[in-house]
């Protein structure tokens, strides 16, 4: 009874309903169908990984916007397309004009920072014997002593690449402004050629 015949067994495995030989039960479907989601789900997450910050931002903004939307929407007398781009140029003008304010102080208080620094850092690159002093003043030095030569090389080496990088980096302090006078000019021309 233990043998089964080539035949009895490919018809069990082609007969609806069975897999592997075995019926397909409701419980066994399931299963299957949950493993099935389960992994799908997973594939979807890992795809839009990259994405949910993003995602997330957009489902906040549009949450906060809504209010606003319907507010506007009732005001342009039920017209879709106005109320969406009179709430969008709104939006981004409450977000993108602060913004702008906060990145140009950003950038005004980092050119501050570099014209204090520059002066301080051009006399300890001329002068290395002022490190030298500086180095003697902190606690510990004695320690330190035997790899006097070693740090006064590093930080020579730092204080020129980051003076270098400084001084290229910022704009000459008193050099004319190219760009009004080639502006002016170049309405001039177009003026007169007119």
């Amino acid at each position: 009874m233990g043998v089964t015949s080539p035949e009895l067994l490919l018809s069990r495995l082609s007969a609806p309903g069975t897999l592997s030989g075995l019926p397909m039960t409701e419980t066994r479907f399931r299963q299957a169908f949950l493993l099935l989601v389960t992994a799908i789900s997973v594939a979807f997450v890992a795809m839009v990984r990259p994405f949910l910050l993003t995602i997330l931002l957009a489902a906040i903004f549009t949450g906060l916007s809504y209010p606003v939307y319907q507010w506007l929407l009732c005001r342009f007398r039920g017209r879709r397309a106005l109320t969406a781009i009179a709430t969008l140029v709104l939006l981004l003008t409450l977000v993108i004009a602060p913004l702008l304010v906060v990145i140009g102080a950003g950038a005004n208080e980092a050119l501050r920072v570099t014209e204090t620094i520059r002066p301080r850092l051009q006399q300890l690159v001329d002068q290395p014997g002022e490190l030298d002093s500086r180095l003697r003043a902190v606690p510990g030095y004695d320690r330190i002593a035997p790899y006097r030569t070693q740090i006064l090389i590093k930080a020579g080496e730092l204080l020129g690449s980051t003076g270098a990088f400084l001084l290229a980096r910022s704009p000459p302090r008193h050099a004319p402004r190219r760009s009004s006078s080639f502006s002016s000019s170049c309405c001039s021309t177009r003026c007169s050629s007119s």
